[in-house]
């Protein structure tokens, strides 16, 4: 894959989302990271919303094409305005680790809201 795919701005429900919405992207034998990026500005984000309202991101992986699949990193992000050890407004958050080895990968997002539906955007980039 070596490049990056959109979690478009759209409005999530409470409950599993997976970007893409089906399956997942190949990932190339040469890539050996991804990133996961969360915008927290948008409209009716998560800068927007009551704490009760939590959106869980992860990057699930796949080894054999997408037969199985696991959560490889995840985070919890709550809603109302979250600010750094330094006070600052952080409006956005990212995870990222390390791709294992392996022929036949694939990569996904995915997004469990609990709470309030919330509006989500972000990108998934595997290099």
């Amino acid at each position: 894959m070596a490049g990056s795919w959109n979690i478009p701005l759209t409005t999530l429900t409470p409950g599993v989302h997976f970007y893409p919405l089906t399956g997942g992207e190949p990932v190339a034998g040469a890539d050996t990271a991804a990133q996961l990026t969360v915008d927290r500005t948008v409209a009716n984000g998560l800068n927007a919303t009551p704490a009760v309202t939590q959106a869980d991101i992860a990057v699930s992986l796949s080894p054999d094409g997408g037969a199985s699949w696991y959560q490889a990193a995840s985070a919890g992000l709550p809603g109302g305005i979250f600010t750094d050890k330094h006070g600052a407004t952080v409006n956005s958050f990212s995870i990222g680790l390390p791709l294992p080895a392996g022929a036949d990968r694939q990569a996904r997002a995915q997004v469990t809201i609990s709470g309030s539906s919330v509006a989500v955007a972000g990108t998934l980039t595997v290099s």
